[in-house]
């Protein structure tokens, strides 16, 4: 089994530029000059806003549909008015004189295309007090005003979270109006954004938590608060609402980091009557946070990476809401035909006998398929899934590492074990080191393994990583199979680096050997000669060499 090393993804820049859809407010006017202290103060007629903006024929994203109503103080202005597909409303600010609309980008940098920048986000990054952003959309339509309101929450987490150290762990989302209500959700870290926390089982971002806010005539009121887990706060992705649950209120989606072909995302929900995370049924148990992202008000598109990297292999796995976790379910549209002559035709070989499985089970886009042994013929397992209306071979073995390889193909160990237990107990040993290596994703110690037999009996070796990230140590576990279920045999701590499976510069995979004095194999490493083995010479489990 690989090893998946998880790194920290760096986090990009958090605001995005998106204003749609506000009302137009009364008709053109002045309402209050620029502050004194500024030389001669700007005009707050609106014509100067619409030759700053380029909405008079000048070519802009809204050119010819000028401003209709401003509002102007201590060198700040809120201009709004039918501006076309690019909105409604701008900010502001002077500088040498003369207005400058704020963008994205800062006061009139000239770096990219410059874009508006939402209210919701304004008082942050802009130099604007939150108070001030309030009093100039006070004038205006309640949509501004609620936006403006949003804006002050917005500074209000972003100075929480550099005062903790994690001024690059939050993210806010625009205003979501659903028609029926507007909603705001704000998600930051509870502690420093990596804590100087180096050991291996250390979680490799902060806490968090999520505020949800609901626009109440004419404030946001606070509907809940989510403490958990949520992986890398901010980054590439966004805040967004969705409906997977049959909760009243939208359920939000929070995504953030994005590496190769990795989004982290995250569920909080008010279903049951009270905000709270969804877990996901993800590699070998549930977890808090997936490589994902929702399909509209349908579900959830999972994925695992095999490699870590843009070259994959990657697979993926849909998941609908069902008791209170988001649990594999049948693929959107066409499947392949769950017969065996479909599942043969998938492995066929143009220079050699293809398997050939008696038998199989197919099910949430996913196929395990068996030929039992003959003799002194293994049997041979194969592992596909569904691309479209065909099958694709993953994978062709004795089945060994059923159990044992949980973030390769993004298959849980729930659907692993249904599709076994249709196919005969030769696969019972192996489905069972599922448990013994089951971690959240990105949580706790990694491990590696497969099925051996040897003298007559099937055995588990599998290792734990211990001390720091930097130079992670190895505790072995050894493990017998009793008939029915893995009983551990013997714990090796501290093993030498021949051993270290988290040191290695390749994968390591487990061979037996004779060890004089006892009456079950010793573990080595076959790619290194010369390595120390596991032996339970003595009585007790022990490195020897």
């Amino acid at each position: 089994m690989r090893h998946l090393a998880i790194n920290r993804v760096a986090l990009m820049a958090l605001f995005v530029a998106v204003l749609s859809g506000l009302l137009v407010v009364g008709p053109a006017a002045t309402v209050r000059a620029s502050s004194a202290g500024l030389g001669r103060p700007a005009s707050c007629d609106v014509r100067n806003f619409d030759g700053t903006a380029g909405r008079e024929g000048g070519g802009g994203a809204g050119a010819g549909a000028g401003f209709a109503h401003a509002d102007c103080a201590g060198g700040w202005a809120i201009a709004a008015g039918a501006r076309g597909p690019a909105g409604g409303t701008a900010l502001f600010h002077v500088k040498a004189g003369r207005w400058v609309e704020i963008s994205q980008h800062g006061l009139n940098e000239p770096s990219g295309t410059p874009r508006a920048t939402p209210l919701e986000y304004a008082a942050v990054g802009t130099g604007i007090p939150s108070s001030l952003l309030q009093d100039l959309a006070r004038p205006f339509d309640l949509v501004i005003r609620r936006n403006a309101n949003a804006g002050a929450l917005v500074e209000q987490l972003a100075r929480h979270e550099s005062s903790l150290g994690a001024a690059g762990a939050y993210q806010a989302s625009s205003v979501i109006d659903t028609g029926k209500a507007s909603w705001l959700v704000l998600e930051g870290a509870d502690g420093p954004e990596f804590g100087g926390n180096s050991s291996v089982t250390a979680l490799p971002y902060p806490y968090g938590r999520v505020q949800i806010f609901r626009w109440l005539k004419d404030h946001w009121a606070l509907q809940g608060l989510v403490t958990g887990w949520f992986g890398p706060i901010g980054g590439c992705c966004e805040v967004a609402a969705e409906h997977l649950t049959g909760a009243r209120a939208p359920d939000f989606a929070l995504t953030a980091g994005g590496a190769a072909d990795t989004v982290w995302t995250a569920i909080v929900s008010d279903v049951g009557g009270h905000w709270h995370q969804i877990p996901f049924d993800y590699g070998y148990t549930d977890s808090p946070v997936v490589n994902a992202y929702a399909i509209k008000d349908r579900g959830i598109l999972t994925a695992v990476d095999a490699c870590g990297c843009a070259s994959g292999p990657t697979t993926e796995l849909f998941e609908r809401y069902r008791d209170g976790v988001f649990r594999p379910a049948p693929l959107p549209g066409a499947e392949p035909s769950c017969s065996i002559f479909a599942l043969r035709a998938a492995v066929g070989y143009p220079d050699r006998r293809a398997p050939d499985f008696s038998k199989f089970d197919c099910a949430d886009g996913w196929a395990l398929a068996l030929e039992p042994g003959s003799g002194s013929s293994p049997q041979t397992v194969g592992l596909l899934v569904a691309t479209g209306a065909k099958w694709r071979l993953m994978k062709l073995n004795a089945g060994e590492d059923l159990g044992s390889d949980p973030w390769t193909y993004d298959i849980p160990l729930s659907l692993v074990t249904q599709l076994a237990s249709r196919l005969g107990p030769t696969l019972v040993p192996a489905v069972a080191t599922g448990k013994l290596v089951a971690e959240p994703i990105m949580i706790g110690p990694e491990f590696t393994g497969d099925v051996i037999s040897a003298m007559g009996a099937q055995w588990f070796v599998a290792e734990k990583a211990t001390g720091s990230q930097e130079a992670p140590g190895a505790d072995a576990l050894i493990y017998r199979w009793s008939g029915s279920d893995w009983v551990k045999e013997g714990e090796v701590d501290q093993l030498p680096i021949s051993l270290n499976y988290f040191q290695a510069l390749a994968g390591l995979t487990f061979t037996t050997v004779s060890v004089a004095g006892s009456n079950d194999p010793g573990f080595t490493v076959a790619q290194t000669p010369g390595a120390a083995v596991l032996t339970d010479v003595g009585g007790r489990w022990q490195v020897a060499g």
